[in-house]
C-alpha cells in the first residue's frame, strides 16, 4: 500500500526571490526608522544572522517583516558585520533587502521608493547569479 503525502505549503514554488543592494551611509537603526516611516515596511530586529568562517563565526545585523496583505517576505541585512562582509560581490552595498515574493512588479515600485528617500545614495537590482557560493550560504533565502 502507497502513501500519500499531502503538502498544504506551496508558497515557495511561486515565489520568487529578489535581492536589492542599497548605499546609505545611515546607521541601521535610523536606517530601518526610516524605512519603516516609509509605510511599506514594519521591520523588527532578530537575532544577528550567524556565518561561520574559517577562523571565527561572522555576525550580521538582521531585520524581518512580513507582509500578510500582499504575502511578502523581506529581510534586511547590514553587509558589514562583525568581521566583514556578507561577500567580497557586494562590498559597494550597505544593506541588502531581500524579498521573497510574487508579484513582480513589487520590485520595481520598492526601488523608486528607495531611491526617493534622502538616506540612500543608490539602489540595485543583484542577482543571485552575481554571488558567490559562501555567500549564497550566509544569505537566508
Amino acid at each position: 500500500m502507497s502513501k500519500l503525502k499531502l503538502s498544504l505549503d506551496d508558497s515557495d514554488e511561486r515565489s520568487e526571490n529578489f535581492i536589492l543592494g542599497i548605499v546609505s551611509s545611515s546607521s541601521h537603526l535610523k536606517f530601518v526608522d526610516t524605512l519603516n516611516k516609509t509605510g511599506h515596511f514594519d521591520f523588527c530586529r532578530t537575532n544577528d544572522l550567524a556565518a561561520e568562517s574559517k577562523s571565527e563565526a561572522e555576525y550580521f545585523i538582521y531585520f524581518t517583516y512580513f507582509d500578510n496583505e500582499t504575502q511578502t517576505d523581506f529581510k534586511l541585512i547590514k553587509n558589514r558585520g562583525s568581521n566583514g562582509l556578507v561577500g567580497k560581490e557586494l562590498k559597494g552595498m550597505d544593506y541588502l533587502l531581500m524579498i521573497q515574493t510574487e508579484n513582480t512588479d513589487l520590485i520595481q515600485s520598492l526601488k523608486e521608493v528607495l531611491n526617493n528617500l534622502r538616506i540612500v545614495q543608490a539602489v540595485a537590482l543583484i542577482s543571485e547569479k552575481q554571488l558567490s557560493e559562501r555567500t549564497k550560504r550566509i544569505l537566508p533565502f
